[in-house]
C-alpha cells in the first residue's frame, strides 16, 4: 500500500512540474520578446572555431530593437578590418522559441541560441561554426 502511495504522490509531482514547464514557454517568448526591445552595444564577437575573439567596445556598434520588429544597426562598423556582425542598416527581426531555448532570427538568418538578462544579450550561432555576439544594454 505505501508503494501504490508513494508512486500516485511521485505522479502527481511529475504531472505538475511537466504542466508547469510547458505553460512556461508560451510566456518566456513574451518575455523574451520585450526584454530584447531598446539598445545594445556590440562589445565583443568570438568565433570559437577560429579560436579568436574581438573587442568592440571602443566601435559604438549599437543594434537598437525596437517594438516594432526592426532592429536598426549603427556605428563605426566601416574603421573594423574584420567584423562578424551585421552592416548598417535596418533588419526584421523576430523572438522565438526553439526546441533548445529562445532564439532570433534577423533578416534571414536564425542565431540557434539567445540569452537576455536586463543587462546582457548574447546571440549565439557557435553550434553551427558561426560567431557568439555579446551585447550589454545601454
Amino acid at each position: 500500500m505505501k508503494k501504490i502511495l508513494k508512486f500516485i504522490a511521485f505522479s502527481a509531482i511529475l504531472l505538475m512540474l511537466t504542466g508547469s514547464f510547458f505553460s512556461c514557454n508560451d510566456q518566456d517568448d513574451i518575455d523574451a520578446q520585450k526584454a530584447i526591445i531598446g539598445k545594445w552595444k556590440l562589445v565583443k564577437l568570438t568565433v570559437p572555431m577560429m579560436g579568436v575573439s574581438y573587442n568592440y567596445s571602443n566601435y559604438n556598434i549599437v543594434y537598437d530593437f525596437k517594438a516594432n520588429g526592426v532592429l536598426t544597426v549603427s556605428g563605426k562598423i566601416d574603421q573594423i578590418d574584420w567584423y562578424g556582425g551585421y552592416e548598417v542598416g535596418e533588419y526584421p527581426y523576430s523572438v522565438g522559441n526553439f526546441e533548445y531555448g529562445h532564439n532570433l532570427k534577423i533578416g534571414n538568418y536564425e542565431f540557434w541560441w539567445v540569452r537576455i538578462s536586463s543587462k546582457t544579450l548574447v546571440m549565439d550561432d557557435s553550434p553551427v561554426d558561426g560567431p557568439i555576439c555579446y551585447l550589454v544594454k545601454i
